[in-house]
C-alpha cells in the first residue's frame, strides 16, 4: 500500500513558543509518544498506571498530538510526495502563525480533546485552505475507504463534503480539536476528565503561538503518523 499523508497543526514543533513546547511535551508524555522522536518515555501519570494510560490513548498515540487541518489522503499517481512538500510550503509561507488564546477540555461524541476557546476565524480560513487547495494532490476516496464512514451518520452537507473532499467534517463542519483520549465509557468519562484537568492545569488559560505547519505521513495502513517535513508560517511576520 502507498502511504497516506496529511496536514497538520502541531504545536511546539518548528517553532520556538515556550508555552506550545511545554503543552507538547506534557501531552507527548500522557500519549507516551511523540511526532518529534516517536517514542517517549513511559511514564505513568496523575498516579495511573501507565498501562490504563495506554489504554485509553491507543487511537491518539498513532495520530501524535496535533489538530487536523487536511485530513490523510492517498496521492494521486501522477504526483510526488515532493510536489505535495513544495505546494504546503507555498501555503504555509503565505499564512500568519496562529495565536491560541486558551484551550478548554471538551467531551466530543465520548472522546475528550482540547479545543480553542473561543472561535479563530484564522485557524479556520488557514483550515479552509488547505482542504481546498492541496486536494488536487489527492486520489479519490476508494470503496472501502468510503465504507468505513457511517453514511447514515452524516448530514446531507457532509456527504457532499466527503465526496468532493475526501472527508465530511471540513470548511464550515471544520472544529479544530487535539485528541487526548479514545471514545469513552460514560462512566469513565468524568474521571479522565477530571484527571485531564489536574494534569494540563494553567497551560490550558495561557496563549501559545504556532507558527508551522506539519506534513505528516503515514507510511503503512496502520502505522503510526511521523513528520515528512515542517513549513513556516511566515505570512506578515
Amino acid at each position: 500500500m502507498t502511504p497516506r499523508y496529511a496536514i497538520y497543526l502541531t504545536p511546539g514543533i518548528g517553532g520556538g513558543d515556550p508555552v506550545a513546547i511545554e503543552l507538547r511535551d506534557l501531552v507527548d508524555r500522557w500519549l507516551g509518544r511523540s511526532l518529534l522522536t516517536e517514542t517517549v518515555e513511559q511514564q505513568s501519570l496523575l498516579d495511573w498506571p501507565r498501562a490504563e494510560i495506554d489504554r485509553i490513548t491507543t487511537e491518539p498515540r498513532r495520530y501524535g498530538f496535533h489538530a487536523t487541518l487536511k485530513a490523510p489522503f492517498h496521492l494521486r499517481d501522477e504526483y510526488s510526495a515532493a510536489d505535495l512538500e513544495q505546494a504546503t510550503r507555498r501555503l504555509a509561507a503565505r499564512c500568519d502563525p496562529i495565536h491560541i488564546p486558551s484551550l478548554r477540555l471538551k467531551n466530543i461524541a465520548g472522546f475528550l480533546a482540547l479545543v480553542p476557546g473561543k472561535e479563530l476565524p484564522d485557524l479556520h480560513e488557514l483550515a479552509n485552505e488547505c482542504v481546498t487547495e492541496l486536494d488536487t494532490f489527492r486520489a479519490p476516496l476508494t470503496e472501502p475507504e468510503r465504507a468505513r464512514r457511517t453514511l447514515s451518520a452524516l448530514s446531507t452537507r457532509q456527504l457532499e463534503y466527503l465526496e468532493r473532499y475526501g472527508y465530511p467534517y471540513v470548511l464550515e463542519e471544520f472544529t479544530p480539536h487535539f485528541t487526548l483520549t479514545n471514545k469513552l465509557p460514560a462512566t469513565r468519562l468524568p474521571v479522565v476528565e477530571s484527571g485531564l484537568q489536574a494534569l494540563l492545569g494553567r497551560l490550558t488559560d495561557v496563549e501559545m503561538r504556532v507558527d508551522h505547519l506539519s506534513l505528516v505521513e503515514e507510511p503503512a495502513p496502520g502505522a503510526p503518523f511521523r513528520i515528512h517535513s515542517l513549513h513556516p508560517l511566515k505570512g506578515t511576520q
